[in-house]
């Protein structure tokens, strides 16, 4: 039994990393189509994109998806780091302790999807989401 829950979250990981790599190419070509990019000035002093309601939707829907997707990496995760370091047998074994520490890896890594597009989402719910910034204004 524990053998095909090992296999099944490890095909979900497989699944789940696939998504990932989609994303990265369609995020690519998005950013080299948007490389000129057009803003205005606010009246706070921040630049603002000018994207059109459709876009920004899309984009909305993009980053729900994205947290939905750290939502599935959290939950298929987390179990296999759970199951390995409960287990004494599995603990001795040091081929499960690389796939806990993957697994660990990715949940964190899911965790930080989930993070981001709640931010984001809350962002342009507050109506600074199409504002841009550097790292300079947050020090």
């Amino acid at each position: 039994m524990l053998t095909v829950v090992l296999w099944a979250t490890s095909v979900l990981r497989l699944m789940t990393m696939a998504v990932i790599r989609w994303k990265q190419f369609l995020f690519t070509r998005l950013l080299l189509q948007c490389s000129m990019t057009l803003t205005r000035n606010r009246t706070d002093g921040l630049n603002e994109q000018i994207i059109s309601e459709e876009e920004l939707e899309n984009w909305i829907v993009s980053w729900i998806l994205y947290g939905i997707e750290g939502i599935i990496m959290t939950i298929t995760n987390f179990p296999i780091v759970l199951v390995v370091l409960f287990f004494a047998k599995l603990r001795q074994q040091k081929e499960f302790l690389i796939i806990a520490a993957l697994a660990f890896a990715d949940g964190v890594a899911g965790f930080a999807f989930l993070v981001a597009a709640v931010g984001r989402l809350i962002m342009v719910s507050k109506g600074t989401g199409k504002a841009l910034s550097s790292s300079f204004h947050f020090y």
